[in-house]
C-alpha cells in the first residue's frame, strides 16, 4: 500500500508538469504557433480582399458578354464589395469587444456569406438565364463585403494578441501577401473566364475560396484563453476627442484620395502612349509586387524605430515625389515601370501604419486620463489588457472604414479630372488629358504629409514608450 502511494506521488508531479506544458501560453512575436497564425491570416488577406481588388477582370467580362453586355452598373459590384467590407469592420470589432467568445463563431458565420454561397447562387441565376444587375450587386458586392468583414475583423483582434513588438512587420507581411495575390490572381481569373465562362468560373472560385478560407480559419485563434470583457460604455469613444486621432484620421482620408489613381489609370495612360494590353497589365502587376515588397519593409522600419512618423514621412513624401517627378515626366514603358515600382514601394506602405496609429492614439488617451495601466505595455489585469487591445483594433477599424469611403470618393474625383475629349499628350503631366490627375495625386499626397506634425502633440511617459 505504501509502495503504491509512493508511485502515485511520483507520477502526480510528472502529470501536472505535462499538463502545464500543454497549457503553456504561446510566446508573442515568435514561435511555431505565431508563425502559423501569421501565415493563416495572410491567406485570409487574399481571400477577403482579393475579390474586390481583382473585380476589374469580372467587370470587363460582364460588360462585354451577355446578359450584362454594355450595362455600366456592373462596375458597382467591386466598389460595393470593398466599401461594405471596410464599413463592416468597425461595427463587427466593436460588437465583439464586449462578446469575445463569439469572435471565432462570427468568422465561421461570415464564411458562407463571403464568396462561396453568393457566387454559386449568382452562377445558378446565369445558368437559368434569369440574372439581374441587382443580383450581381447584392451577391457579388454587398453580401460578399459583409461576410469578408465578419472574417477579417476578429482576425485583426487576434493579431494584436499574437504580435506586439513586431506588430507593424506582421501586418506589413499580411498586406504584402495580399498585394502579391492582387498581382497573381487577375491572370488566373482571366483564363478561367475566357475558357469556361462566368458560371463555371464563379462556382469554381467560390468552392476554392471556401476550402482555402476554412483551412486558414483552423489556425486563426486567440493566443490566450478567452477572458471576460467589460461592458460597452461612452468611454469607448473617448479617443475621438484626441487631437492626434483627428490628425491620423484626416491624413488617412487625404492619402487614400490619391493612393489608387495610378492603379486605376496606368493601363489607360500606357494605351495612349502606344503600349499594348500586356504591357499595361504588367504595369499594374509590378505596382502590386512593389507594394508587396515595400509594405513589410515599412513595417520593419516602424518596429525598429519604435515610431510611426519616419515611416509616415517616407510613404507620403515618397508617393508625392514619385507622382510629380517621375509620373509627370514619363514617356515610355520603362519610365512608367520605374514609377510603378517606386510608387508601390513608398505610397503602398502607408496602409501598414494603421495598427500603430491606433496604438499611439490609445496611449495618448490613457496618458491624458492618467491611466497608467492602459498607457504601459505591461498590464496588471488580463481583462484590462484585452480591453486595451480591443480598443486598438476598434480604432484600426475606424481608420480602415474612413479609408474605404475616401477611396470610393476618389474614383469619382479622379474620373472628373480626366479630360476624355483631349488628345494632347505633350508637355508635363502627359498633356491636358492626364495632367490634372497626376498633379492631384502628387499634391494630395503632399498634403497628407502634414500629419507628421502630430509628432509634436505626442506626450511621452518618463519610461520609454514607442510612438
Amino acid at each position: 500500500m505504501t509502495q503504491q502511494t509512493s508511485e502515485k506521488a511520483e507520477v502526480a508531479p510528472a502529470v501536472q508538469e505535462t499538463q502545464d506544458a500543454h497549457n503553456e501560453v504561446p510566446p508573442q512575436d515568435r514561435g511555431r504557433k505565431a508563425y502559423l497564425f501569421l501565415f493563416a491570416v495572410s491567406i485570409l488577406e487574399i481571400t477577403t480582399w482579393g475579390w474586390s481588388y481583382c473585380y476589374g477582370v469580372f467587370r470587363d467580362y460582364f460588360f462585354q458578354h451577355e446578359p450584362f453586355k454594355g450595362q455600366q452598373l456592373v462596375s458597382v459590384g467591386g466598389m460595393l464589395a470593398n466599401g461594405c467590407l471596410q464599413l463592416t469592420l468597425p461595427v463587427v470589432i466593436y460588437l465583439l469587444n464586449s462578446r469575445p467568445k463569439y469572435r471565432r463563431p462570427t468568422m465561421w458565420a461570415g464564411l458562407p456569406l463571403q464568396l462561396n454561397f453568393p457566387e454559386i447562387v449568382f452562377a445558378d441565376s446565369i445558368a437559368n438565364e434569369t440574372p439581374q444587375v441587382a443580383g450581381l450587386i447584392i451577391f457579388l458586392g454587398a453580401t460578399y463585403g459583409i461576410g469578408a468583414g465578419m472574417i477579417y475583423g476578429p482576425a485583426m483582434h487576434y493579431l494584436a494578441h499574437w504580435f506586439v513588438a513586431k506588430k507593424s512587420l506582421a501586418y506589413g507581411i499580411i498586406c504584402g501577401v495580399g498585394a502579391a495575390g492582387g498581382a497573381a490572381l487577375p491572370p488566373v481569373y482571366t483564363v478561367l473566364l475566357n475558357r469556361w465562362g462566368a458560371k463555371v468560373s464563379l462556382i469554381a472560385i467560390g468552392i476554392a475560396t471556401m476550402l482555402v478560407t476554412s483551412l486558414a480559419l483552423c489556425f486563426v485563434h486567440p493566443r490566450t484563453p478567452v477572458q471576460s470583457a467589460p461592458k460597452p460604455s461612452l468611454a469607448d469613444f473617448r479617443f475621438f476627442r484626441q487631437p492626434i486621432f483627428v490628425i491620423f484620421f484626416s491624413s488617412t482620408v487625404v492619402q487614400a484620395l490619391a493612393h489608387f489613381a495610378p492603379s486605376a489609370y496606368l493601363p489607360s495612360i500606357g494605351r495612349d502612349m502606344g503600349l499594348n494590353t500586356t504591357e499595361g497589365a504588367l504595369l499594374i502587376s509590378f505596382l502590386n509586387l512593389a507594394q508587396a515588397i515595400g509594405q513589410p519593409l515599412i513595417g520593419l522600419l516602424t518596429d525598429y524605430r519604435q515610431s510611426v512618423f519616419l515611416s509616415f514621412s517616407i510613404c507620403t513624401a515618397g508617393g508625392s515625389l514619385c507622382a510629380l517627378l517621375i509620373w509627370g515626366f514619363a514617356r515610355h514603358f520603362w519610365s512608367l515601370l520605374l514609377f510603378a515600382l517606386a510608387y508601390g514601394c513608398t505610397a503602398g506602405g502607408f496602409a501598414v501604419l494603421r495598427p500603430r496609429f491606433a496604438q499611439v492614439v490609445l496611449r495618448q488617451d490613457a496618458l491624458k486620463h492618467e491611466s497608467t495601466e492602459a498607457a504601459s505595455s505591461d498590464s496588471t489585469s488580463e481583462e484590462e489588457h484585452d480591453r486595451v487591445l480591443g480598443q486598438e483594433t476598434f480604432i484600426f477599424g475606424i481608420l480602415t472604414a474612413s479609408r474605404g469611403i475616401s477611396v470610393t470618393a476618389s474614383g469619382f474625383i479622379t474620373a472628373a479630372l480626366v479630360d476624355t475629349k483631349s488628345t494632347d499628350l505633350s508637355g508635363y503631366g502627359l498633356g491636358t488629358k492626364w495632367r490634372k490627375v497626376i498633379i492631384f495625386t502628387g499634391a494630395t499626397m503632399l498634403l497628407s504629409l502634414t500629419g507628421v506634425f502630430g509628432r509634436f502633440l505626442v506626450r511621452k511617459r518618463k519610461t520609454s514608450v514607442a510612438v
